[in-house]
């Protein structure tokens, strides 16, 4: 209602800021070489002091923290970087200037509704918690000698701007009733265990751990063992190939254990119409290299890069197209069965 106010002209304006046709060019390729698979798509970045060109320029001096906190045998791994409290900062001034008081109100809606609901600032506290990196991880557990292989753990992770917010945001949120945090262990531990509301008798759902800035998600608390315990860590991401006399990219997004994507999806299989072991093994070519994902920030573009082994993308195609057709044939079956009644 209160943008509705705002005259058009301002909001066309405001939407040019953005800013948001700032790609000027789309540029893929794919490609086998050997044993392996590459697949690339640029996107040509025109610049400019727009609200978009600025936020991702912004980025470039960035660097993941949180990955090499990760045990090295981190089956998948999935860690990126971003800047919400600076764009929003961005987004604020952007519509202060060009909407006015009334377009600079609408954004602090978020901050209103989150003082009413919890008593914290989204701008101040919520924003720089989830602070400039997040991922998710799959951490293999240890097992008893001849029991069953666990399975990993899942956990997400964020590198706060200031984590000295986490004990005051957890405080708040306890009062309020929105999240009870108990303290696990030894006091210099920085483990909770997470409950969503204050019931008594609410089992708990989520643990988190407080480690070397990082803060650490997940339903199995084991996994902290894993990340707090010493031993070798997962390397940062490697260096992109940089033409000479050309600054190296930037690295947004990383993942990789890509290759253990298949076995770690072969339970799946029990419900598609090929054997369960179909996938079983696929990606462990040791010959083949790594599967890994890069977003890179080049100078004038964008780039999503991807490699695997040959073997990998097969069976992770296979997967795919074997779960579509099962879908299609699960949907006639339940057409029949209902057109017959």
């Amino acid at each position: 209602a209160m943008l509705a106010k705002i005259p058009e002209e301002k909001m066309t304006e405001f939407v040019t800021g953005l800013d948001l046709d700032s790609v000027r060019s789309l540029d893929a390729a794919f490609y086998r070489d050997g044993s392996r698979c590459l697949a690339s798509v640029a996107l040509g970045l025109a610049g400019g002091d727009g609200v978009m060109p600025a936020y991702v320029e912004s980025l470039r001096s960035r660097r993941m923290q949180a990955l090499t906190l990760l045990p090295a045998d981190t089956l998948v791994v999935s860690d990126g970087i971003g800047d919400p409290a600076g764009f929003f900062r961005r987004l604020q001034a952007h519509a202060a200037r060009t909407l006015g008081p009334q377009g600079e109100a609408a954004f602090m809606t978020l901050d209103l509704a989150a003082q009413v609901k919890f008593g914290l600032s989204f701008y101040q506290q919520i924003l720089p918690l989830l602070g400039g990196e997040w991922g998710m991880a799959l951490i293999p557990l240890p097992s008893a000698a001849g029991a069953p292989l666990v399975q990993p753990a899942a956990v997400l992770f964020c590198v706060p701007e200031d984590p000295a917010l986490l004990a005051p945001v957890l405080r708040r949120l306890g009062e309020t009733g929105a999240v009870t945090a108990q303290p696990e262990g030894a006091p210099d531990n920085h483990r909770y265990s997470l409950t969503l509301g204050k019931e008594p008798g609410t089992p708990v759902r989520w643990h988190l751990l407080a480690h070397d800035g990082a803060l650490f998600l997940t339903d199995r608390p084991a996994a902290f063992d894993r990340i707090g315990a010493a031993g070798p860590r997962l390397a940062a991401p490697p260096a992109p190939p940089t033409a000479p006399g050309q600054a190296a990219p930037a690295v947004l997004h990383y993942a990789a254990g890509l290759s253990a994507l298949p076995v770690l999806l072969a339970p799946l299989q029990r419900l598609l119409p090929e054997p369960a072991g179909a996938m079983a093994g696929a990606g462990t070519d040791a010959g083949a290299g790594p599967a890994f994902h890069e977003t890179l920030l080049t100078g004038s573009a964008l780039v999503f890069h991807t490699e695997m082994p040959w073997s990998v993308f097969q069976s992770l195609g296979r997967a795919f197209f074997n779960g579509v057709r099962e879908m299609h044939r699960r949907a006639e079956t339940e057409h029949d069965a209902g057109a017959a009644q």
